[in-house]
């Protein structure tokens, strides 16, 4: 049975452990890991995605997470978290510049997660196979019964980068807000196109999301141009080509001039 959120938050303290390093490393990799959390309409997505955070603190390759609240509030004494408040939803950009402070290492690592997944141990295997600043994982969910989604290239939850000073005009070209349809798509795209591989070894690196009935809201849409991320392994990863394929998001003609 997990323990409540704010009994695991307010933990004084975690036991370290190591994982054998199966690529030969001699590095042991570790993850800030940025998620947000806001109030949710429905408090049972609220209860996940507190089961979300209990879960990836204690992974020990998650050495710091930050926790980018909105409308919520959290109280912890938890060595490995720190709390920002806003008041609106966050975009990649604003996620980035919380977590990439500028201090290039091989060994340091950002992720920036959608809140409702569990994270694996095994994501010390992908850390170390990011051996460049410009070498990118973005993974595809699976859902609780193990499979992927119907169309994976379409859909990240999980974005891991090497830590580094990213630039400004890639940042520009990243201000897309999260949990809008096509977001994950256009920051790929921004991704590709100032200079980063990319790749998605959801075959293997099994990230679950914590949702007994998922579904996407179409509610809302980014339009524009998409990059789309094919499913590779992890040992692909900095030593095969990235794959990828390119479509394109445009409204509807009438929809079009609504807006004027």
């Amino acid at each position: 049975m997990r323990k409540s959120l704010s009994s695991n938050l307010n933990r004084n303290h975690f036991i370290q452990t190591t994982m054998p390093n199966s690529t030969g490393s001699k590095f042991s990799p570790s993850i800030h890991l940025v998620v947000q959390l806001y109030k949710a309409r429905n408090p049972d997505l609220s209860r996940r995605m507190k089961e979300c955070i209990e879960h990836n603190l204690r992974l020990d390759v998650v050495t710091q997470m930050t926790i980018v609240t909105q409308g919520v509030e959290v109280k912890t004494t938890h060595p490995k978290i720190q709390v920002i408040r806003t008041s609106e939803r966050s975009t990649y950009a604003q996620l980035l510049k919380i977590g990439l402070d500028g201090n290039y290492d091989s060994s340091s690592h950002v992720a920036i997660s959608n809140t409702d997944i569990f994270l694996p141990e095994t994501l010390q295997l992908l850390a170390r196979r990011l051996s460049s600043k410009l070498f990118v994982a973005a993974v595809t969910r699976h859902e609780l019964d193990g499979v992927l989604p119907l169309i994976p290239k379409a859909s990240q939850d999980l974005w891991l980068f090497c830590n580094h000073k990213p630039n400004e005009k890639f940042l520009t070209a990243s201000d897309y807000e999260l949990g809008i349809a096509g977001c994950e798509n256009l920051f790929a795209m921004a991704l590709y196109s100032h200079g980063y591989d990319i790749w998605n070894p959801s075959i293997d690196l099994i990230i679950s999301h914590n949702d007994p009935n998922p579904r996407t809201s179409w509610s809302d849409w980014y339009y524009g141009a998409y990059l789309y991320l094919l499913p590779c392994s992890i040992d692909d990863v900095g030593s095969a080509k990235p794959r990828y394929e390119m479509s394109f998001a445009r409204r509807k003609f009438q929809e079009g001039r609504e807006g004027f």
